[in-house]
């Protein structure tokens, strides 16, 4: 029997179990770029209003972090700038998931032993996860080809580069994935592992950027030298639509043989089941606070909770490092003002910065809330619960346990995160030490949004434990499209509304709006409470 006996096999089986997932990634992916096209052109229709979004991006520190860097005024400049570093983390995150759900998922479950007892090679079953997850990239990159160059704005050659970047950005991180599931002993590991890695890349790339010099027109961005340690900075670099440095491509072709020619080493060396780096062993008694419910919740969401933090506090240092640069360059641009003036004229430059930029990082900590409240579904579906549930701890205080730590977790994380950007931004700049704690309160703002949705994911965890994954991951990506690309796609305000963010009031330009608070928080109440006495009732699922 050869090493890849049975590849074909395992993929077509892999394909059977992704015929919902993959093809939603596809079109959601595909479609995001599809609509943006014309949205971008209705938005910048003359040379005049292109030279102006070139000329501010190029010139904004935070422009350049969260849109990336921009390479002149064009059509295909604009859309590279927009969608490109946003789709890359998209392409990634499906990739990393379907790598690690075929295959370190199905060691953890046990079905990976048991496909390795049949007629099956060593290599078939991580082949075939790499060969799902390219195919899957090939095609939504192929998608979005077709879609641009419908276009008549933007070349052919420019639209398969802006496609195969993107999948190039998506096949890199399957093979990073592949890695993570040699690494780690579980699928939370191996995903944890992953998401690390594409949040290591995206600040990377902001940092590039952010950083990177502004060219002699004042219309483009030579990125700094930490974008290139990023593969989602590569792609980027690719600026299909105007320099066209297709030789980058070499570089995805060396690091995706590389990593992927590292896996298969691993993978040849170790057993069915370990990883890389083994468990660490407990110790040979357990604390008394393990002997209640609250206890092991805490036990088991702390790593969650830990990783989501650190990665917050990163990302919040970097806003109050630049946040001088943005009062400066406002301060600069008598333009800017007279529409600021028009929109808040007692409002702090600083704080335009911290109102927008804190309704962002609440939707990202939707993927936090998301993570934590399906580790329940985790628990459940491995047997864990059923053990728990035939002691004396019933189902409800089980579940509440969980939910108490996953609110205190989404404070934590949120207000943590104001306090990095107000220290970074009083040491920086003229402002008082009492910002560390004003912006703090900032990102506690936004609390409510996110306990809202936290409470209709436990509702439906509650009412069926299959369908919580994904109405949790797409309540995530649904906020997150919705807080970062509704405007630009003026999508209707029907649907602005669906995401709990768009009824906050921008604070503290704006005096907080108690009404969509208190109603958001009722809601939050209301939803985990049906969730409690629906899971009460409903059976216990197992695999």
């Amino acid at each position: 029997m050869k090493a890849f006996t049975g590849t074909w096999q395992l993929i077509k089986l892999a394909l059977r179990r992704d015929r919902i997932k993959l093809p939603a990634w596809i079109i959601i992916n595909s479609s995001l770029v599809a609509v943006s096209i014309p949205a971008i052109k209705d938005a910048f229709p003359t040379l005049e209003d292109q030279i102006t979004y070139a000329a501010t991006v190029a010139n904004s520190v935070v422009s350049r972090m969260f849109e990336g860097a921009v390479d002149g005024p064009s059509i295909g400049s604009i859309i590279s700038t927009e969608l490109f570093v946003f789709m890359a983390v998209l392409m990634a995150f499906m990739s990393t998931l379907a790598v690690v759900r075929h295959t370190r998922q199905n060691e953890e479950t046990g079905s990976g032993e048991l496909i390795s007892s049949t007629a099956v090679g060593r290599y078939a079953s991580l082949t075939a996860a790499l060969a799902v997850a390219i195919g899957a990239n090939i095609v939504t990159g192929l998608l979005i080809f077709i879609a641009l160059a419908q276009s008549p704005d933007l070349s052919t050659q420019g639209a398969l580069g802006f496609g195969v970047a993107l999948a190039s950005v998506g096949i890199a991180f399957a093979g990073i994935a592949a890695l993570a599931a040699q690494v780690a002993e579980s699928s939370r590991g191996a995903n944890s592992l992953a998401g690390t890695t594409i949040g290591i890349a995206y600040i990377f790339r902001a940092i590039g950027d952010g950083f990177g010099s502004v060219d002699n027109t004042s219309l483009g961005v030579e990125s700094m030298w930490v974008s290139w340690l990023s593969p989602i900075g590569w792609g980027q670099q690719v600026f299909p639509f105007t320099r066209e440095n297709w030789w980058i491509f070499w570089i995805f072709a060396g690091f995706i043989l590389a990593i992927t020619g590292v896996v298969f080493m691993v993978l040849k060396r170790r057993d069915v089941g370990l990883g890389l780096v083994p468990s660490r062993k407990g110790p040979a008694r357990g604390a008394k606070w393990l002997l209640n419910p609250f206890g092991i919740s805490w036990r088991l969401q702390r790593g969650v909770l830990y990783g989501w933090t650190i990665g917050f506090v990163v990302y919040g240092a970097l806003i109050g490092g630049v946040a001088k640069e943005f009062e400066e360059l406002i301060a600069e641009n008598e333009m800017m003002q007279e529409f600021i003036g028009s929109a808040n004229a007692t409002a702090e430059f600083s704080d335009l910065l911290f109102s927008g930029f804190y309704i962002y990082v609440g939707a990202i900590a939707v993927g936090y809330v998301a993570q934590a409240l399906l580790k329940m579904r985790s628990e459940e579906v491995k047997g864990h619960l059923e053990n728990v549930a035939s002691t004396a701890v019933g189902r409800m205080r089980w579940m509440v346990s969980h939910i108490v730590w996953i609110v205190l977790g989404a404070a934590l994380i949120m207000f943590t995160a104001g306090v990095a950007t107000g220290t970074v931004h009083a040491l920086v700049s003229d402002a008082g030490w009492n910002e560390p704690l004003r912006i703090g309160l900032i990102g506690l703002a936004q609390l409510p949004p996110i306990l809202a949705i936290a409470g209709a994911i436990a509702l439906v965890y509650g009412l069926r434990s299959s369908w919580s994954t994904i109405f949790a991951w797409g309540s995530f990506v649904g906020v997150l499209v919705i807080t970062q690309l509704g405007a630009l796609l003026r999508f209707p305000q029907w649907v602005m509304n669906i995401s709990p963010f768009g009824h906050m009031s921008n604070y503290p330009v704006e005096p907080l709006a108690r009404t969509p608070i208190v109603v958001m928080l009722i809601f939050a109440l209301v939803t985990i409470v049906l969730g409690l006495v629906a899971f009460r009732n409903r059976d216990i699922e197992t695999t």
